[in-house]
């Protein structure tokens, strides 16, 4: 399912948005675990660290669950 989400367009708009200074984005319209996916594969094609922030504390507990879902449990913090 993860490659899925490296053919959408979106997701080549978000890698090339953060290749370049101050290497952030803000990014709406996504809901449910789809952030999730998006964000793990553009994270397992680059070679820096992400720091995801979101708004509620479950909405967090939620994300860092589909994270360790879909990427090594290691690669997550």
């Amino acid at each position: 399912m993860l490659n899925l989400f490296k053919t959408h367009p979106l997701y080549f708009q978000i890698s090339e948005a953060i290749k370049t200074p101050p290497h952030s984005c803000f990014v709406k319209g996504l809901s449910g675990s789809s952030v999730s996916f998006m964000i793990s594969g553009i994270f397992e094609n680059s070679k820096n660290l992400f720091v995801c922030i979101l708004p509620e504390k479950e909405e967090a507990a939620n994300f860092y669950s589909d994270l360790i879902s879909i990427l090594d449990e290691t690669k997550v913090l």
